[in-house]
């Protein structure tokens, strides 16, 4: 065999040889790196669409808390004097001033002292199936707030949509009780919500409510992985990944899905 064909032999050899042990050390050790940190990646952004979601209940948490320890508030809950509710109890207060869009005050004996609902698209009262405007049910989560420092918050499906609720003691403007009731404050987890707090994350975020609506195969399937569980769950496609979390809502059943879509940048 002439010298150059040799050489030339020689050299496709290691040409593939090095090939060769290239894409096995990319198989074996960079590509697993950068898999693992995409996911590493992907449930951060998760984690971070779950507590700007904590950050809007708090932030309904802290006027439930200021009406709920209040004297006023809690004359009313005991004697439903029409001073009160003429002086406060009005759409601007209860809707455009503190962006709530749900109001219950609920007395001892589970009676709804005063009600309301509306809905912020239309700007319309409307009423809940899923929660009476008459009397609450012994044991209802809203009503089981005993002690001073209790507070119920999550979530409620309705037919009106996801809605985030906020419950505290009726007590007086020193926070001392005893507990005359509960003050209950919602907002609609609708899709203005949903959108500020993706933005607010930084995330691509959708959710998916598990009571009353289709889900694809996909998000059915992880549903029914994940149960009541806090976890986590992932799905790889082509180009991006896609993480699960289950919501529970106030009785401690699954609500909610939600999914953070998040592009493989690292892998390409």
């Amino acid at each position: 065999m002439p010298l150059q064909y040799k050489i030339s032999a020689l050299l496709l050899a290691a040409f593939l040889l090095f090939g060769l042990l290239t894409y096995t050390v990319q198989q074996r050790n960079i590509l697993p790196s950068f898999l693992k940190l995409e996911t590493q990646d992907a449930k951060k952004d998760m984690d971070r669409a779950f507590q700007a979601i904590q950050r809007e209940m708090a932030a309904l948490a802290q006027p439930t808390g200021e009406w709920a320890s209040w004297d006023d508030t809690y004359r009313f809950i005991q004697d439903s004097n029409s001073e009160f509710e003429e002086a406060n109890l009005n759409k601007a207060a209860v809707l455009e001033l503190l962006r709530v869009e749900l109001t219950y005050f609920i007395n001892l004996s589970n009676e709804v002292v005063w009600s309301v609902v509306y809905n912020r698209q239309t700007g319309k009262e409307i009423k809940l199936r899923e929660l009476s405007d008459k009397s609450l049910p012994p044991g209802h989560p809203l009503t089981a707030l005993a002690e001073e420092d209790s507070e119920v918050n999550g979530l409620l499906l309705t037919s009106n949509g996801p809605l985030l609720l906020v419950a505290k003691p009726s007590l007086d403007s020193h926070s001392q009780g005893p507990a005359r009731g509960t003050v209950v404050f919602g907002r609609f987890l609708d899709a203005t919500t949903v959108r500020r707090i993706a933005q607010q994350a930084g995330v691509q975020l959708a959710i998916w409510p598990l009571q009353g609506a289709p889900l694809g195969p996909e998000q059915s399937a992880v549903a029914a992985q994940l149960g009541t569980s806090s976890e986590v769950s992932m799905r790889a496609s082509d180009g991006e990944n896609h993480v699960y979390r289950v919501l529970p809502d106030i009785f401690g059943k699954p609500a909610l899905l939600l999914q953070v879509t998040v592009p493989k940048l690292i892998s390409a």
